[in-house]
């Protein structure tokens, strides 16, 4: 038996996930001494290689969706066990988990649905329209007085900057700390 050399995974950048029959400061012990490398980012571009449990990819964890997604090879330990043993990079395929076509067409509909949901998630300015730009905007408040009453009687666009000072001053809200204090302090006496 041949001595594995520090080039048998060379340019194999390997993400582990799952719990496995050594540790995976082990695991990632004996990736290194096979030349290869790992990352703690299972959705890195640099990640070749998922090596996941069986109950991990069952599960499909995290890592398992990205290696789907991206058609990285989802390797057993038995891969780098076989690495060892025949001191060369071992056909990958042999030691790789099977992933079906539904199975592969579900996670890219997942990640699709995601992107979607991501899009449009608040915060994005939407895109104002021409009858946007005329109507009256009723800017409220819950919980006070003046809940029903509309903070601007003037016509805003879409775009157009609330002066805070004004919206304080409407709402009657005061900054000051002193008046705050001298409040308390009259109300404990």
């Amino acid at each position: 038996m041949r001595k594995p050399t520090l080039d048998t995974l060379k340019d194999c950048v390997f993400s582990i996930t799952g719990t496995f029959s050594v540790s995976q400061v082990d695991l990632k012990k004996k990736i290194k001494s096979l030349g290869g490398q790992v990352s703690l980012n299972c959705c890195s571009s640099d990640v070749t290689h998922i090596l996941a449990t069986e109950e991990n990819f069952n599960d499909l964890t995290k890592p398992v969706k990205h290696a789907i997604r991206f058609n990285l090879p989802i390797v057993k330990e038995e891969f780098l066990n076989e690495c060892v043993s025949q001191s060369k990079k071992v056909d990958v395929d042999q030691y790789s988990y099977t992933v079906s076509d539904d199975t592969k067409e579900k996670i890219k509909e997942e990640f699709k649905d995601q992107e979607n949901k991501e899009k449009k998630k608040p915060g994005r300015p939407k895109a104002a329209s021409k009858d946007d730009s005329t109507k009256e905007t009723k800017v409220k408040v819950a919980k006070t007085k003046t809940a029903t009453q509309p903070l601007f009687k003037t016509k805003r666009t879409a775009g157009d900057k609330v002066d805070l000072k004004q919206v304080e001053k409407s709402l009657g809200i005061q900054k000051s700390t002193k008046k705050v204090r001298a409040t308390r302090k009259t109300e404990n006496n």
